[in-house]
């Protein structure tokens, strides 16, 4: 009876349990962040379309997302391409995840991988959790090699399978191209003519692009259109080029030869200069056209070669002579010849004797003379003269054409280096600087007392200018003559070296006698200037170096005799 009783309260308390249970769960709704939370899934990833070559080692990452659904282990398998690719190792991010990943034995094409977290518990990740290392085959047909994931189970830290989503990957084995061909080196064309040309690139399993970019050396031979198709413009040769994506380039040689024409059209004559007769020029052009719309070959023959035409585009009678006379007639056409201006070059007669043209501050100019070449044509006259630029101040001024005309039937070229020079004018010295008193030995001629000179003009007016020595640091050690420059106010005068004397004392040598007066630069010689104008004849110069030479001679005349006298003549 007893057993009985307890029997029943077991009965009974089970059964309020299981009520109680029921009650709870009819009353609790059904949450929609729990049931979102049924439909969330982890991601499986492997990388998509990872290019390589034959021969390269590259790696894929196995990507696990778990930001919707949580978990804490997920076992898996890799079925890849074994055809081109083949597995060297894997491993996981051991920070985060432990685990591995091998070939099965025995079984090409497969690799088995598992991962859980290291902290034992569920994890929330978007990254990579394992990297594959795979080689592609030397012999690897091109194209993409896939990776399939097979999924044991996905769980969580409970040990309760969770769903899961695969996004398979792949490995894209390149084949570049390494070459192109065309299907011919050589095209003989007539001009309106056309051609298809055909390229082929090597590999024929390439993944790279295979569209051809079609290029022409000189687009007015002949022109190329994306497809190959080649047309032919005008006679010549150049090069269609076939380029592929990667810049393999082929090469075919395109001549072009004229298509016939028709005989409507007059030649043209050019190469002729006025002054040539008709038959020095060259005849071109034209059109010729037989009854069998074939190119009619032949020359052209002025009717009268020996004329002589005008400058300008002039008109003349020419006849076509075929090469076939049984099969054509000779034809007549009015061509138009192109007579070009005979070129004269003007040469001051100064340069062509190798001179500078010009003249010396102060003096008037010369005529301007010259000669010409080539001569004139028949009993043509030059009118006109030739001129400069303006001015009169020391320098040099262009020399150009002027009024000198030779008519519309020539043009004048002026000959190169035509300028017209006015040198600067030479100052002369009356008195020159003087040192009147011996000085001390060791001196610098800068601390030497000197009483300045006068300089004049051409006209024998006096020349403001500076007097300094040219060595002014130069120690004066025996008695002799020194350099002292003179610089002008004027630019039109020239920089003038002078020699002064001066003595030391106790030194008791003879000094020569000073030099005259030079240009501290050298000026060109000058020819053109008028001979009755200038320096030589202004006497405050003219008197002056006269005494000069007057002294040199008496000087030599002196020393002579007295080399007589003494027998050593």
């Amino acid at each position: 009876m007893e057993n009985k009783l307890k029997l029943r309260r077991a009965v009974i308390w089970l059964l309020s349990v299981l009520m109680v249970a029921y009650i709870g769960l009819s009353a609790t709704p059904l949450m929609p962040k729990a049931q979102a939370a049924a439909e969330d899934k982890v991601i499986l990833s492997i990388d998509k379309r990872q290019p390589a070559s034959r021969g390269q080692e590259i790696q894929v990452d196995i990507k696990m997302d778990t930001t919707k659904q949580p978990a804490y282990v997920a076992q898996f398998y890799i079925d890849y391409d074994s055809e081109r690719l083949e597995f060297i190792s894997g491993r996981q991010d051991m920070e985060l995840w432990e685990g591995g990943m091998a070939a099965i034995k025995g079984t090409a094409g497969r690799v088995k991988g598992y991962v859980n977290s290291a902290s034992g518990e569920n994890e929330i990740i978007s990254q990579p959790i394992m990297t594959m290392k795979f080689k592609v085959k030397d012999e690897a047909p091109a194209g993409e090699a896939e990776m399939t994931f097979s999924v044991d189970t996905v769980a969580n830290s409970a040990d309760k399978k969770v769903p899961y989503e695969c996004s398979n990957g792949s490995v894209l084995v390149v084949s570049p191209i390494t070459g192109v061909i065309l299907n011919k080196e050589k095209l003989s064309l007539t001009a309106g003519g056309s051609d298809t040309l055909t390229a082929t690139v090597n590999p024929a399993d390439t993944t790279d692009d295979k569209t051809i970019a079609w290029s022409a050396g000189n687009d007015k031979i002949a022109a190329v259109d994306n497809t190959g198709k080649v047309t032919a413009i005008s006679a010549g040769t150049t090069d269609i080029t076939a380029t592929t994506v990667n810049g393999k380039t082929a090469k075919c040689s395109v001549t072009v030869s004229p298509m016939g024409t028709t005989a409507a059209q007059a030649p043209t004559a050019t190469g002729i200069t006025y002054g040539q007769k008709l038959d020095e020029s060259t005849l071109s052009g034209g059109s010729v056209k037989g009854a069998d719309n074939a190119e009619v070959k032949g020359t052209w023959q002025f009717e009268n070669p020996n004329a002589l035409l005008s400058a300008g585009s002039q008109k003349a009678k020419a006849v076509f002579i075929p090469t076939e006379p049984g099969k054509y007639s000779q034809c007549e056409a009015e061509a138009t010849v192109e007579v070009a201006q005979l070129n004269i070059t003007v040469t001051p007669a100064a340069l062509e004797e190798g001179k500078v043209l010009g003249k010396t501050f102060g003096e008037k100019d010369g005529e301007l003379t010259y000669t010409l070449s080539p001569a004139l044509v028949g009993d043509d006259k030059m009118t006109g003269a030739l001129a400069r630029e303006a001015g009169e101040d020391a320098g040099t001024y262009p020399i150009n054409l002027g009024t000198l005309s030779a008519g519309d039937n020539y043009t004048l070229t002026l000959a190169e280096g035509a300028v017209y020079t006015v040198n600067k004018a030479l100052p002369t010295f009356d008195p020159a600087p003087q040192v009147k008193d011996p000085v001390d030995k060791g001196i610098s001629l800068k601390e030497v007392k000197y009483t300045e000179g006068k300089a004049l003009d051409i006209n024998g007016k006096a020349l403001k200018g500076t007097f300094e020595w040219v060595d002014s640091d130069l120690k004066v050690e025996k008695s002799g003559n020194y350099k002292m420059r003179f610089t002008p106010d004027d630019p039109n005068y020239a920089t003038m070296l002078l020699d002064v004397t001066v003595k030391v004392k106790g030194d008791d040598s003879k000094v020569p006698t000073p030099g005259a007066p030079t240009p501290e630069s050298p000026q060109p010689h000058v020819t053109g200037g008028n001979p009755n104008t200038g320096i030589l004849n202004n006497p405050a110069v003219l008197y002056p170096m006269a005494a000069m030479m007057l002294a040199a001679v008496s000087g030599c005349m002196v020393l002579y005799f007295k080399r007589i006298k003494v027998g050593k003549h």
